[in-house]
Order: structure tokens, then sequence, then C-alpha cells
């Protein structure tokens, strides 16, 4: 197994990001993709996911958020860009800075930065695509070589003691039996 981790070299500010969200109408963002029409407090529309013939797409402007009934999709307005435009949360964040006028300004990680974000991303990949119960033999041999200080597997909450590569795990995970 091949675990092919991205790595982002600027960092977007929280501030930028909360601008953003403040800014972002869901209505207009959506309706760019849809003919959205209002019924009642909602606006309604066929899902831009799925093919359907009734409408089962809706979009709350009050709450900001949308949800289709029928294939399940649902989220705020960077999540409705990320799955229209198939991109990833940064490229989505970049998309509706542009659409709204708002400058981004990026900052740099330092390799120590990128390492630890290169590691959480890593961790997080892995406990998202291992089985539960591979999971859980492979947590205990990363707490023993120290990669992880704490691991709950009920909420799969991560936290990386030291600076130690996966790279000891991928071995451990290709000889595992599934």
């Amino acid at each position: 197994m091949k675990l092919i981790i991205p790595k982002f070299k600027v960092l977007i500010p929280d501030s930028t990001i909360a601008e953003i969200k403040n800014r972002i109408d869901i209505e207009e963002v959506i309706s760019d993709f849809v003919s959205l029409k209002r019924k009642g407090q909602n606006l309604w529309a066929c899902c831009p996911f799925h093919n359907e013939k009734t409408p089962s797409f809706s979009v709350s402007p009050a709450k900001g958020f949308y949800k289709c009934f029928g294939c399940g999709k649902g989220g705020d307005s960077i999540d409705f860009v990320m799955e229209a435009e198939k991109l990833n949360y940064l490229e989505a964040i970049r998309y509706l800075a542009k659409k709204y006028g708002i400058e981004i300004k990026e900052e740099e990680l330092s390799e120590d930065e990128l390492k630890e974000q290169s590691e959480r991303e890593s961790l997080y990949i892995l406990s998202s695509i291992l089985p539960r119960n591979i999971l859980s033999k492979v947590l205990p041999y990363l707490q023993k070589v120290r990669v992880l200080a704490s691991v709950t597997l009920r909420n799969v909450t991560l936290q990386k003691k030291s600076c130690k590569s996966l790279s000891l795990v991928i071995p451990l995970i290709n000889g595992m039996a599934y």
C-alpha cells in the first residue's frame, strides 16, 4: 500500500478564512450551478450531484447549508464548491475568495510545520482507509514506536508525540491480512 500525501507549502490565516465564510452567500454560490426555487424558508432544486426528476436538493440560506435528501450529500458553501468543482479545501477557499474579491495573504510553512502537517494528514488518511480491526492492531505499534501519544478509537483522535515517519507503519500494514 502506498499513501500519497498532498503537501501544501502555504497556510491561509484563520482570519482570512473567517472573512470568506462571513461574506459567503450560500444561495448565490449554489445558484451559479443550479436553478433554485423558493418554497417556504428554503430553496429547492434537482440535485447537481445525481440524476433525479423531482427536487430533493434543499438549501437553507438562514442556516447556511445545503442537503440532498436523495443522495445524502450536504454541507456549507465550501463543501458545495469542493464537490461541484472537484476541488480540495484550499482550492475551494481560493475559488470563493476570488468570487467575493477577497485578497488571500498566504503564509509559507516552515520545514517543521510541513513535516507535522504531513504526519497529521498521514494519520488521518490511515484512520480513514483502514478497517477498524486493522487500525486497532496498527495503533498500538505506533504508540510503541512513540509516534502517537494517545489514541481514542471511538472518535479516532490521533495526537502525535514525536516526528517519526509513517514509513515505519507501511511495511506492517502490507504484511497484514485483510
